[in-house]
């Protein structure tokens, strides 16, 4: 039974909003509405929207993003469009978690009365959305990612605990997803869920072609990492050329094996681009480099040095570093030294091909995070979360643990506070900066975590990045008609201190 899978996706579904972080997010709702016509957008559609990005072609307007998740969450969307004519299909989704936490609880009878309450209070406490139609395209893309990191996570299972214990694999699963960006950019309309799930699944057969030496493996590796560029192009691009690199550095025999795997899976990407612009590349290309629209632009090389720090750790326009963001992080950095000082390395094929993964991948999206990610005032170096994958196979080799069972009160102690600091006090642009002197603290004790008894339970607190969620979901509230989300408990705690700033 994947556990894992479900348990990802019933956690994550309690936070589904109908927010939107960036822009962007309101094209790729267009998308999703527009694959009945062409896949042309109707920009007059957009409120309240900054910038152009978007391109003509042939006379029509489309978004220079990947068609991939739009077509994937399309189902999904015209199922909430048919149920909305015959009832609410926001209490469906409300109910999703609760419905299952009781299913859940079932096999384990103490948690049955807590779940009978959760389920009860969600019925109770609901209120139908003011014109659920507006939002069905956000809810259908979202419960699409939730899918694919619930995928996600279960392929990062299987593929860990296959080398180490599995308290380990747990663990380092749930740092995956909860102790990093990973949650906040799967709760949003981006495609970075997306290519996170095909990221994990080539590295998965991958690992399997390195360690059973056949070529099966090999090719299905090589062929999601093509599909990849269907989903990120970028992401697609530095997959397939890891592997490329890795392969002519290691075992140059089997370069061949992983070309044709890499071409077959570059077809579909090839076929929409081919069938929609006549040219057989990913869209984002098309759309910017074929269409004077200049969606991303690269960095100077002294901007791009100048990065470096800031991507690390620090704040840059409310950017945070991938250490800030995630002190997890720091939990690595004493084996490290220890291997340093003892002259000790030891990886595997595998091992030395995730470093190489990881090297490149930040190397490749540098130039590009001051104009993509600084600029539009994200959380965190958001390009860089296929570095996470490699990093929670790290930590589960360096033996990393949490106490499972005590992640929901954890969770609720950086959750909980965060709404009425946000709502209520409406100090939403310190958060950043008190969120840094956090995980400054956190990182320090991670770094010291063997001096502590109970260690699992101090690595349980690297789930920080929680309160994200909820706080960034929680300034957007202001009217019936804006944000709110789906489960009616967060929603009428956020209602009630409204209510009360009056």
């Amino acid at each position: 039974m994947p556990r894992l899978l479900i348990l990802v996706f019933l956690v994550l579904s309690i936070f589904l909003s109908n927010h939107i972080y960036l822009n962007d997010e309101m094209l790729v709702i267009l998308q999703v509405q527009s694959i009945e016509s062409g896949f042309a957008i109707e920009i007059e559609k957009l409120l309240a929207y900054v910038g152009t990005p978007w391109f003509e072609f042939n006379g029509e307007k489309y978004a220079p993003f990947s068609y991939l998740l739009p077509i994937l969450a399309f189902p999904i969307y015209k199922a909430l469009l048919f149920l909305n004519s015959f009832g609410y299909p926001d209490l469906i989704l409300a109910l999703i978690a609760p419905a299952g936490f009781l299913l859940l609880a079932i096999q384990h009878r103490k948690y049955v009365l807590l779940a009978i309450a959760f389920f009860l209070a969600t019925l109770l406490l609901f209120k139908p959305i003011y014109r659920f139609e507006d939002w069905a395209g956000i809810y259908a893309l979202k419960l699409t990612n939730v899918f694919a990191i619930a995928i996600t996570a279960e392929i990062l299972y299987r593929m860990l605990k296959e080398r180490f214990e599995d308290k380990f694999a747990i663990s380092a699963v749930f740092a995956f997803v909860f102790a990093t960006p990973v949650a906040y950019w799967t709760l949003s309309a981006k495609l970075h869920a997306i290519s996170l799930m095909l990221t994990a699944s080539s590295f998965y057969f991958l690992d399997r072609s390195l360690r059973l030496e056949n070529t099966k493996d090999l090719l299905l590796a090589s062929a999601i990492a093509g599909l990849c560029f269907f989903s990120r192009a970028i992401d697609g691009a530095i997959l397939c050329f890891s592997i490329l690199l890795f392969l002519f550095i290691f075992k140059r025999s089997k370069l061949i094996h992983a070309i044709s795997g890499i071409a077959l899976g570059y077809l579909p990407c090839a076929i929409f681009g081919f069938a929609i612009f006549n040219l057989p590349l990913p869209i984002e290309i098309i759309g910017n480099r074929f269409s004077n629209v200049s969606y991303i632009e690269a960095s100077d090389p002294v901007e791009t040095v100048s990065l470096i720090p800031y991507a690390f750790a620090g704040i840059k326009n409310n950017t945070l570093g991938i250490l800030s963001y995630s002190p997890v992080i720091a939990f690595l950095i004493p084996p490290a030294i220890k291997a340093l000082k003892a002259k000790k390395f030891s990886f595997s094929n595998f091992e030395k091909f995730l470093l190489l993964f990881t090297i490149l991948c930040f190397l490749i999206y540098l130039p590009f995070l001051s104009d993509g990610v600084v600029k539009t005032g994200v959380r965190d170096y958001r390009f860089l979360l296929p570095i996470y994958i490699p990093v929670a196979y790290f930590l589960a080799k360096a033996k990393f643990e949490i106490e499972i069972r005590s992640l929901p009160i954890i969770a609720l102690c950086f959750a909980i506070p965060a709404i009425p600091l946000v709502s209520l006090l409406n100090i939403h642009e310190l958060l950043s900066f008190a969120y840094l002197a956090v995980s400054t603290a956190l990182a320090l004790t991670f770094l010291l975590a063997e001096k502590f008894k109970n260690k699992a339970e101090i690595r349980s607190l690297s789930i920080l990045p929680i309160i994200f969620i909820v706080s960034d979901v929680t300034k957007a509230y202001f009217s019936p008609y804006d944000v709110h989300f789906l489960n009616p408990l967060l929603d009428r705690l956020v209602e009630l201190l409204l209510w009360l700033k009056g």
